[in-house]
């Protein structure tokens, strides 16, 4: 190797050691390392520990540290002092006397420069272009002019006091008013150059920390949210190693069988982050809320065997990771959860991102299966308000929505998927399963007792516990009866109340504890047969339903059928005047404890019974 190759500033390797090289010349090169020590050594010692090994060049790679963007001027002017510089560093002296001038002359001769650099500006351009790793673009373009400030830093100072105190607020002041304040403070401070203007202001409050500024200003979730970053993909091996729960409102209508506006669907959903298929979901119809009845219902769903061969998804997973709604963190949650012996972890509130994998697929539902929904309105965004209704637009039933809906699920578990190389989730959890099979808690009956909605309900002889206008009875609960009634006397009867615990997806049955022995007994719904698979707002929907008085059609006498005013939403449909001999409503409803007979026979008044739900009720013999 020849003992001029090595020029001052490269880096190299020496014994392990990484260090440049500071001086070459003179028959001596002086390394100097990283931890500032400094070695002396012959160039023929040096060419020697080059050849054995013991040396070698590290050469910095040749990028654009800055990014900068060049035009082809700039271009071309790069590539000329580039030259300048490597023709200079192959020289033994590149600073002695008559060798610059001998470079320049040569390049500005083999590329034609009619205006080639001196020698003290080259000289300037190759020592930076030794000292920035041989990047001629940062030499030329990479440094900014950086002018110094006039503003003092007393002045800034007070610009940062006033910006925390008066522009750093939940009530997001606008700039302008946040200067105002500035300005008076410093006209009390007397200073005697100019007060800085509103744009130098407003510059300085760009230079504070940007996260900080949207922690004041719109709270801890948007900085939490954008403070956010992706550094690691989560790694799963097998199916139910990792399972994530949500809910999603969707602003939709439905109908029920009648023809009469329900609610709006808000669906809960189970996935398996490895395969991505959809363990189980529940839908709930009325207002969009969340509740540990729902979340509880759905999740017992998702962990059982269903009796679909096209959905053969189920197991107890391993951990459940979910937000911090009020649905998942209540005590009947913890219970439940408690109750299945898995791990249970949580991600902060508003931070959709801590569970990804469910969100994306709340995001395709939205998109592959609501978008083409008739009587979808969008995502709700109060910038944008639809001029038609939630109520006008609804076109579907509860059923019909469940079985489209249901169709959908189904066609996603058999869609190639991105995430999964292009294979399905249906194939990656059957293909997880076969050497991981999933597994199911030992005492399943028994969740099934541990419904979510909790009430204390009274319970009456012979006809047992009603909730929403459903009747729950059995020959147990009975015994339950008569084992809490004090009284030894017949027809005597004390109010006895129990606490049950309900699903409000599921009315076919509710769970009721015996007081005395803390125990869950299933009490099943008397109309078992068409409860079964039915959600209370399903069987509420059955009910016939009120109509408007525009909807209603008139019948003789100008008595709108089947339409009641609407003090008397509920209660029997009947005329509440008869044509030749009205009644007088408002002396009936003074005196409740009167009875009043009407002057028309075939009419009864009679005050409310326990088991009625209206003040009156007028009934027809």
């Amino acid at each position: 190797m020849s003992v001029h190759y090595f020029t001052v500033g490269d880096p190299i390797s020496f014994k392990g050691r990484s260090g440049v090289i500071d001086y070459y010349d003179g028959g001596t090169a002086v390394i100097k390392l990283l931890n500032c020590e400094t070695i002396a050594i012959t160039h023929i010692d040096l060419a020697d520990a080059y050849r054995n090994g013991e040396v070698s060049l590290t050469r910095r790679s040749q990028y654009n540290p800055c990014h900068i963007r060049l035009d082809d001027d700039q271009a071309k002017n790069v590539i000329l002092y580039e030259k300048y510089c490597i023709e200079l560093s192959k020289e033994a002296r590149p600073c002695g006397k008559g060798v610059r001038e001998r470079v320049i002359a040569l390049v500005a001769k083999e590329f034609d420069d009619p205006n080639p650099p001196s020698i003290a500006k080259i000289h300037r351009v190759y020592k930076k272009w030794i000292e920035n790793g041989k990047n001629m673009v940062h030499v030329l373009f990479g440094n900014q002019r950086c002018r110094r400030s006039v503003i003092s830093d007393e002045v800034y100072s007070l610009m940062d006091e006033i910006i925390a105190a008066h522009y750093f607020k939940p009530s997001r002041p606008t700039a302008k008013r946040a200067y105002r304040e500035f300005k008076k403070a410093y006209k009390e401070r007397q200073y005697i150059s100019n007060c800085p203007s509103l744009s130098t202001f407003e510059r300085r409050i760009k230079t504070s920390d940007r996260l900080e500024c949207i922690r004041q200003r719109y709270g801890e979730n948007a900085a939490r949210e954008e403070a956010r970053t992706a550094t690691s993909k989560t790694k799963l091996s097998r199916a139910l190693e990792l399972v994530s729960m949500d809910a999603a409102h969707f602003n939709c209508g439905l109908k029920n069988m009648f023809g009469f506006y329900v609610g709006m669907p808000s669906i809960y959903f189970v996935m398996d982050d490895y395969s991505r298929v959809i363990l189980g979901y529940g839908i709930h119809v009325g207002k969009h809320s969340e509740s540990t009845a729902c979340m509880v219902h759905t999740l017992r769903y998702a962990i059982s065997k269903k009796n679909d061969p096209l959905y053969p998804f189920y197991g107890l997973p391993a951990t459940i990771i979910v937000d911090q709604g009020a649905a998942y963190v209540s005590e009947n949650a913890i219970r439940f959860f408690s109750g299945l012996q898995v791990n249970f972890a949580k991600t902060a509130t508003r931070m959709g991102w801590g569970k990804p994998m469910i969100e994306r697929f709340i995001r395709t539902a939205r998109t592959g299966f609501f978008s083409d929904l008739e009587g979808y309105l969008g995502k709700l965004d109060k910038r944008f308000q639809s001029s038609e209704t939630i109520k006008k637009a609804a076109v579907h039933t509860v059923s019909e929505f469940r079985q489209m809906f249901s169709e959908f699920i189904v066609d996603y578990h058999n869609t190639p998927h991105s995430g999964l190389n292009g294979r399905t989730p249906a194939e990656v959890w059957a293909e997880s399963v076969k050497s991981f099979p999933p597994s199911l808690p030992e005492d399943m009956p028994y969740t099934q007792l541990m419904r979510g909605v909790c009430y204390d309900k009274k319970l009456k002889h012979v006809t047992g516990i009603t909730i929403d206008y459903q009747t729950f009875n059995s020959d147990k609960l009975q015994r339950l009866y008569h084992e809490l009634e004090p009284s030894m006397k017949p027809g005597v009867r004390s109010e006895i109340k129990v606490t049950t615990y309900h699903d409000p997806l599921d009315a076919s049955a509710i769970s009721v504890v015996n007081p005395r022995t803390n125990e869950l007994i299933e009490v099943p719904n008397i109309i078992a047969d068409e409860a079964k698979g039915m959600s209370f707002a399903e069987l509420r929907s059955k009910r016939k339903a009120m109509i408007t008085a525009q909807e209603a059609p008139v019948m003789d006498g100008g008595v709108r059928e089947q339409y009641s005013k609407t003090q008397r939403r509920k209660g029997p449909d009947v005329p509440l005047d008869d044509f030749d001999n009205p009644i007088d409503l408002d002396l009936i409803l003074a005196s409740p404890s009167k009875p009043i007979a009407s002057v028309k026979s075939g009419f009864e008044i009679r005050t409310l019974t326990d088991d009625e739900d209206d003040d009156y009720v007028v009934t027809v013999d």
